[in-house]
């Protein structure tokens, strides 16, 4: 034990006197720390470092860890309390790679923050499944690996400069070094990927296949999530989680809400990266800015009690149409629509019938030939009636909730608030 710790010292101090040298060079930017591919274990001298060169770039910049937008500790750790027990996770330490752990052994006051850090990655992977049921969309590796990665990768980070990216835009090189910023922090991707993918009190999933192959049973592809819309924890998840003070969900096509007081999210510039270039650039002259700063000037008043009756009449559409889909058609709307791609071997590209198209062929079989027509032309009316609603549902269920949030159940009067 003690000529480890001998020789963990050993290295700390070189690693901080090479780093002294490159600081008499003129290097002021610590991070991202550069990755050369190196083994996939994590050695103690690079993660060594990684620690040290994020010491120095706090110095540097005092809001480094603030700018992450990451879920807070208390939330972080109220939320585990609240999910353990139901999700049967007992030790936050099995997110966390084992070389990390090992590591922290002679750290143990750092220990409390690599738990924490566990506990909020948890929280990001689950609220990302969360999402994609509220937007009915697919989840995919790459989707929690963008979750992830623009919390805690610093390479990551520094290619969002170029606009809204995700891992399809960047260079190979900055995505493997994105991934191995997340070992580093000691953040454990596939463990949290193993436990989000598994049906639980929050949600159901359902395994669906994508991507080019010859065969629908194989190749990539991801997970089409049904929200436990009864479930008390899944209300309580996303209450703590619009109550953080820091941490927000991805941007979408959803409509957003802004209170007056709120301050005013940064605006990007428009533009389409592919491998960190931007293309298709909307460049703004002055007339254009100026229009843009009088819009955000503005002011609109929202009708609270007017928009949570026209919220509960969607709801109550989507039960209303349900019910009879489920009752009397034996059909679960909620079933997937996504049709996977596949490649014949003559090369001819096909889509799959959705697993929701496939129950409805199957039930349509059981209906005496003369009435079929007539049973396909309501079946189509009713779930375009469920599907519709179900989109007006999605598109406000977050401006529902922070409204939930932020003003009392009872309160109907206007809310000065920016909509978008």
């Amino acid at each position: 034990m003690e000529r480890r710790e001998r020789r963990r010292r050993a290295i700390s101090e070189a690693v901080n006197a090479r780093l002294d040298r490159l600081a008499e060079t003129g290097v002021t930017e610590w991070l991202p720390m550069p990755y050369g591919r190196e083994t996939k274990r994590l050695p103690f001298r690079e993660w060594t470092e990684y620690r040290l060169r994020q010491a120095r770039q706090r110095e540097k910049v005092a809001g480094y860890d603030a700018g992450w937008k990451r879920p807070t500790a208390p939330t972080a750790e109220f939320i585990w309390k609240l999910l353990a027990p139901v999700l049967g996770l007992r030790n936050v330490e099995k997110f966390i790679p084992p070389d990390v752990l090992r590591f922290h052994d002679s750290e143990p006051a750092e220990r409390p923050a690599l738990l924490v850090r566990a506990q909020q990655a948890v929280v990001v992977v689950l609220d990302r499944f969360i999402v994609a049921g509220h937007r009915r969309r697919m989840v995919t590796l790459n989707d929690v690996f963008d979750a992830l990665a623009a919390l805690w990768s610093d390479h990551y980070r520094l290619a969002q400069k170029h606009g809204r990216v995700s891992v399809r835009d960047l260079r190979e090189a900055t995505a493997a070094a994105s991934w191995r910023d997340l070992l580093r922090n000691g953040i454990r991707v596939k463990a949290l990927w193993a436990v989000a993918t598994k049906s639980n009190v929050l949600y159901h999933v359902e395994r669906v296949s994508s991507g080019n192959t010859t065969d629908p049973r194989h190749g990539a592809g991801g997970y089409q999530v049904r929200l436990n819309k009864r479930s008390a924890k899944l209300r309580q998840l996303e209450a703590l989680i619009y109550r953080d003070p820091t941490y927000r969900r991805p941007a979408d096509t959803a409509r957003r809400l802004l209170f007056a007081d709120d301050p005013l999210p940064r605006s990007q510039r428009r533009t389409k990266v592919c491998a960190e270039q931007r293309y298709n650039v909307v460049e703004l002259g002055h007339r254009s800015r100026r229009l843009l700063n009088a819009q955000q000037r503005a002011r609109l008043f929202l009708d609270v009690g007017a928009f949570r009756a026209d919220y509960r009449a969607f709801k109550a559409e989507v039960k209303e149409v349900g019910r009879q889909l489920r009752k009397q058609y034996r059909l679960d709307p909620d079933l997937s629509t996504y049709r996977p791609r596949i490649i014949l071997k003559n090369g001819r590209k096909v889509r799959l019938l959705s697993t929701r198209q496939k129950r409805c062929r199957e039930l349509s079989r059981q209906i005496a030939e003369n009435k079929r027509d007539s049973w396909w032309q309501t079946i189509l009316g009713l779930l375009e009636r469920y599907d519709k609603a179900q989109q007006r549902l999605s598109a406000f269920s977050e401006v529902a909730a922070r409204l939930d949030a932020r003003v009392a159940p009872d309160e109907k009067s206007p809310t000065s608030a920016h909509t978008w």
